[in-house]
């Protein structure tokens, strides 16, 4: 991913994807599933590949005579597979690679990007007539039942606050938490036909990949949550938390936008 938050180059970069694709890669699959297209033959760009696990499945789909393009600013490892080429590329300076694209999909991508408007134009830009564009991300501005259940009331009003805080570090470097709730408006503006969106929410547990994910944020952010007013007592007991059997935690509802190119 080009995100200017978190970073794939640091030791956690690798364990955050791959969470991330534990809790939404069977999501975007049924989503693309849903497309009703044969995939066979089809090329394919993946946006901020990150762990490289959808990439990965869209290249076992397109067979013998389709192509799979995976993109990132920091590349990880991802899984070898025929027909996946793994690129390094900065989607917001340089132009889409080898265009155009039957299928396009940008996940936890333009979120974070000041330029994402330009980038999802230069993405319909790649497609081919009749090509789909899907782009995923959370939604940040939500507020509603954030922690299911808590050790303690106090404990729930702690996480509400620290979600606070991850958003405005989020905003401090040029993420906008509403985008996934305007994307659709854009696509649209953009020149797509079709276009509709998805909303996904679940539940976890204390322990869960989801809860390993906020943990595991902490400690990547947590000199920039320590000057959003966090103390380091409160992001320990938020780790705490998130390994305790007695958590439940909402994660933020996800954006699914699909649209078409006429």
């Amino acid at each position: 991913m080009n995100l200017t938050v978190y970073s794939n180059s640091t030791p956690q970069g690798l364990t955050h994807h791959r969470l991330l694709s534990e809790i939404l890669d069977r999501y975007t699959i049924h989503r693309m599933i849903g497309l009703q297209r044969n995939f066979s033959g089809m090329r394919c760009l993946e946006v901020g590949a990150g762990f490289g696990s959808i990439a990965a499945w869209l290249a076992g789909e397109v067979g013998d005579r389709g192509l799979v393009v995976a993109t990132d600013k920091e590349p990880m490892p991802i899984p070898a597979a025929r027909r996946l080429r793994h690129l390094r590329h900065d989607i917001t300076t340089e132009p889409v690679p080898d265009p155009p694209y039957d299928l396009i999909h940008a996940r936890l991508v333009l979120v974070h990007l000041p330029e994402r408007e330009q980038v999802l134009q230069a993405l319909v830009n790649a497609l081919t007539p009749n090509g789909v564009l899907i782009v995923e991300d959370w939604d940040l501005t939500w507020r509603t039942r954030r922690a299911l259940r808590m050790p303690s009331d106090a404990d729930s009003e702690l996480y509400d606050f620290y979600q606070n805080c991850l958003s405005a570090v989020m905003v401090a470097a040029g993420a906008d938490p509403a985008w996934p709730s305007r994307t659709l408006p854009a696509m649209v503006d953009a020149g797509l036909t079709d276009v509709e969106s998805e909303i996904y929410s679940r539940s976890c547990a204390g322990g869960s990949p989801g809860c390993q994910l906020v943990a595991g944020t902490v400690g990547r952010l947590w000199e920039q949550l320590l000057k959003q007013g966090l103390t380091a007592q409160d992001l320990e007991r938020i780790r705490e938390l998130m390994a305790s059997p007695q958590t439940y935690i909402r994660l933020p509802p996800f954006w699914s936008t699909v649209g078409y190119k006429s």
